[in-house]
């Protein structure tokens, strides 16, 4: 994983984690860094202080996205593709203290800001272990945090693939997907009926939206076509669209809402978008196959998970 100094957009450290590191998640306190390892059916926790790897907790095949509740940190939701299931965290132990059955492909999830629900896509092309609760096929399903029980499932039209993003204040879902021939859409999920409310056409198979903290606007990376769709979320609209690197899947945003950083996973390289101007101001060397980057949450460092040789970027903090 690659470390990068956002005040100046270079990489300051790297660090060896697993085989295939996917889809992170930060505590709130910033303290500590949750990275899935596809290959190893494990998770590394990086001590976000000294950029090391603290702990190595196995938790099951093809483990996929981390998603910590907002709330106090302490636990954290990890999808098990390979097990159509979630598994539950404790930071505290880091130890897996709960497995919900999903069914089907679950991908990374998105706990509300509250920390109240996980919400988990399912896409259509995974094998599930069984006929799990809240089962099915381009769906997501809602978990309460409070029981780890399945509440709802909301059915999503095309393929959920990637993690989907909450507002600011929690009234809707965005969810990336893909209707057929990488035909890019977001799926709006209100999450008072638990329905969806609205559909966006975007740019060829969008993946891992963002919001900025204000909740004005969300980016999506577009992967087919080396763009950047930002949607104006008052109108549910496209309202801008940002040229970037090559096969841009994954975004992240300071906590100043001033910029989105996007990793090219063919590039081998981030591109950090102004906000203000909806252009690429920089354009930063990472490792192999480049991830979800995760941002500190005084907004210090974006930590980078490379897919492809199995470290971490560090932009900042030296």
């Amino acid at each position: 994983m690659s470390v990068t100094d956002t005040s100046t957009d270079t990489v300051t450290a790297t660090i060896p984690v697993g085989e295939g590191p996917a889809f992170p998640g930060v505590l709130p306190d910033g303290s500590a860094i949750y990275v899935p390892n596809e290959g190893y059916g494990t998770v590394s926790v990086i001590d976000t202080n000294t950029n090391t790897v603290t702990a190595t907790v196995r938790v099951g095949e093809i483990p996929t996205g981390a998603a910590v509740v907002a709330a106090d940190g302490s636990a954290v939701y990890l999808s098990n593709g390979g097990r159509g299931s979630v598994k539950v965290l404790d930071t505290a132990t880091n130890t897996v203290t709960a497995t919900i059955r999903v069914g089907g492909g679950p991908e990374p999830p998105v706990v509300l800001p509250d920390g109240s629900a996980v919400y988990v896509p399912i896409a259509g092309y995974g094998e599930g272990e069984g006929e799990g609760e809240g089962a099915g096929d381009n769906t997501v399903a809602v978990i309460d945090t409070a029981t780890n029980k399945v509440t709802a499932t909301i059915p999503i039209d095309g393929s959920p693939w990637s993690r989907p993003v909450a507002l600011p204040d929690g009234s809707a879902v965005y969810v990336p997907g893909d209707p057929g021939q990488g035909e890019g859409m977001v799926s709006v999920i209100d999450t008072n009926t638990n329905t969806v409310t609205a559909t966006i056409p975007v740019g060829y198979y969008p993946d891992s939206p963002v919001v900025l903290p204000d909740g004005s606007a969300v980016f999506i990376s577009n992967g087919g076509d080396r763009t950047v769709s930002v949607i104006d979320t008052n109108t549910n609209t496209v309202t801008a669209t940002v040229p970037v690197g090559d096969l841009p899947g994954f975004a992240a945003v300071l906590p100043d809402g001033s910029a989105v950083y996007i990793s090219n996973e063919d590039d081998r390289t981030v591109s950090v978008i102004d906000t203000n101007t909806n252009t690429v101001t920089a354009t930063v060397p990472v490792g192999d196959y480049p991830r979800l980057p995760v941002v500190l949450p005084d907004g210090s460092a974006v930590y980078i998970p490379n897919a492809g040789d199995g470290t971490v970027s560090v932009i900042g903090r030296e």
